[in-house]
Order: structure tokens, then sequence, then C-alpha cells
């Protein structure tokens, strides 16, 4: 007879997990947002200084400092009291030339062509109609015929269905 594994509770409260869920669209906006700069393939050799995070990528060092706290909060970097951030292990899956880079994708979510269909799911749950051709007036793989250079650099063929969906 086969013995059964325990069931572990989850180290999570309920509360906590909805409420990851409630901002998850607030996370994935800073993540692609933090990927589309360039933040984690500079951090790819340790820790460096915001300031010169910022110099290299070109953006303001205030709102960078925001952005990489807030996303510190969720576990993608450390923060060293002279505001050096690190990648932690989750981070290092968001540098291009990781094996497993999840890099592509979080642009993919946080760029236009995905943010604004998914903004109108209520249109596609009342009609049944996807959001993408209300949202741009077109069919997404005509979007793309149109626009090439947002389809080669944001989306895979996999990743614009998943798009239809809504």
């Amino acid at each position: 007879m086969a013995r059964r594994r325990a069931v572990r509770p989850s180290p999570l409260r309920p509360y906590d997990v909805l409420f990851q869920m409630v901002i998850g669209k607030w996370i994935s906006q800073a993540l692609g947002t933090m990927v589309e700069i360039g933040v984690p393939d500079q951090l790819v050799k340790g820790a460096r200084r915001c300031s010169d995070i910022a110099r290299e990528a070109g953006v303001s060092e205030d709102g960078l400092y925001r952005l990489l706290r807030g996303l510190a909060s969720v576990g993608l970097f450390t923060e060293s009291s002279d505001r050096r951030f690190r990648l932690t292990s989750m981070g290092q899956l968001l540098r291009k030339d990781h094996p497993e880079s999840l890099a592509g994708f979080a642009r993919f979510t946080a760029h236009d062509i995905t943010w604004r269909p998914w903004g109108c799911l209520n249109y596609s749950v009342k009609t049944g109609m996807p959001a993408f051709d209300h949202v741009f007036n077109m069919p997404i793989f005509e979007h793309f015929s149109r626009n090439p250079v947002t389809s080669s650099h944001h989306c895979t063929v996999s990743e614009a269905r998943l798009l239809t969906a809504a």
C-alpha cells in the first residue's frame, strides 16, 4: 500500500497570495520596463550603484531607484546601504544571456500590444470578440504584418496566440 505524502501548508496566507495577484499588473509592467532599459544585463558581473546603472541606461536616477526598490520588494534584487543593487537568483532569469531567460516575455507582457488589449478584457467577456481587434482595429497577425518591427522585437507566434484569448 502506497504511503500518503503529508500535505505541507503554504507559507503564504491566502490574503498574501491574492494581494500578489491583485498587484500583478504593476509588477509585470515594472519587470518589462526594467528589462527594456537593460538593468539585468548591467548587473551580470555583480552589484552596481543605482547612479551608474541610470547613467548607462540614460534614465532618471530617482525613477530607477524607485523601480529597483519596488522590484527588490518582490525578490528580484538585493540592495545594500550605498544604493547598490545585485540580482537575486530569480532576478538572474531576466538577463538576456541566461539559458532560461524570461527577459523577452517580460518585455512582451509590458508592451503596448499586450497591455492595452488585456486592459479591455471586459470587452471580450461581454462580446465574445477579441479585445486586440477592438483596440487596434485589426486582428493581431494583420497588425504584425503591418508592423514587422513590433512583432519580431517583442513577440513570438506562441506569445501572440496568448493575446488572441484577450
